[in-house]
């Protein structure tokens, strides 16, 4: 059964760890079988679903892993991931562009907005621009 979230053909769906996965990683905290917590372990954004499916199955993982681990956030498609990135600018990289902006003076700008005009007539070396 597919994921719920996923588009186009299931089986080309590339997997991430989210936050939590890789957290569960580390600390074991759901309690995952063996077979499903190394079947988390492979999930690694570059392989898709057929492949992951057929690796879980080596592991005697259960047919449905991925989409246990889809349901317990512990992983998500690839797709859903750069969809939201994009879809959403990061606040945090806004902010520090305000903020650093914010922190220019005036002078630095007019600085830098007279470096990076167009050299009318003769350069400061004496050579000629044409």
């Amino acid at each position: 059964m597919a994921s719920p979230d996923v588009r186009g053909n299931p089986e080309e769906c590339l997997y991430s760890k989210t936050e939590a996965g890789r957290a569960e990683i580390q600390t074991r905290a759901n309690k995952l079988s063996p077979a499903l917590r190394s079947t988390l372990l492979l999930v690694d954004g570059r392989r898709d679903a057929a492949t992951l499916r057929t690796m879980a199955a080596g592991l005697r993982a259960p047919a449905d892993a991925l989409e246990q681990l889809v349901a317990l956030r512990l992983i998500r498609s690839v797709h859903d991931v750069v969809e939201a990135t994009v879809a959403r600018p990061s606040s945090a990289i806004a902010h520090r562009f305000r903020t650093v902006s914010g922190l220019m003076s005036a002078a630095p700008r007019s600085s830098l907005s007279q470096r990076c005009a167009p050299a009318q007539g003769p350069s400061a070396n004496g050579w000629s621009n044409s």
